[in-house]
């Protein structure tokens, strides 16, 4: 297969799990509204709920900016030398990912959704799934980056 082909299907993936994120959620709202599901009765529930959007917002837009200078740098890179380690990506290998669920679950908390919640982790296991086959592909079949990635891989982590 043509590296054409594979960066458009990657491309494809980029776009799919955020809408499969607003899906799950939106769907998840729907079906909060028709069945309620209250889990928390404490007050702290929704101060953290609000907290957890914060830092999952925050941490969605600095992966957004930091992803461009990777693809940025990766596209100009003549000797093959990418620097993963930018950003919220010194940290974490998919931190669009992880601020995806953390403004689900903060929202669970938020609106008192058992629902929500358990979309949220619905939600991560599928990103999981998708990270990990992402993962395997450019670990063996893409050798220009194959070497820095593996690398990364081991330095860190994958979400938390």
């Amino acid at each position: 297969m043509s590296n054409h082909i594979r960066n458009a299907e990657r491309a494809n993936i980029n776009i799919y799990v955020p809408s499969l994120f607003i899906i799950v959620i939106g769907a998840s709202l729907i079906l909060d509204s028709f069945f309620p599901s209250s889990m928390y009765s404490a007050a702290w529930a929704e101060n953290a709920g609000f907290i957890l959007i914060g830092l999952g917002s925050i941490l969605l837009y600095t992966a957004h900016r930091s992803a461009k200078t990777i693809r940025k740098d990766i596209r100009a890179s003549e000797d093959n030398v990418v620097d993963f380690f930018i950003g919220p990506y010194r940290y974490m290998r998919h931190p669009g990912y992880t601020g995806m669920v953390l403004v689900g679950v903060g929202l669970s908390f938020i609106i008192n959704s058992a629902i929500v919640l358990v979309s949220s982790i619905v939600f991560y296991l599928v990103a999981r799934t998708i990270v990990v086959t992402e993962e395997e592909h450019m670990l063996h079949n893409d050798s220009h980056l194959k070497h820095h990635y593996k690398m990364y891989t081991k330095k860190v982590k994958r979400f938390f």
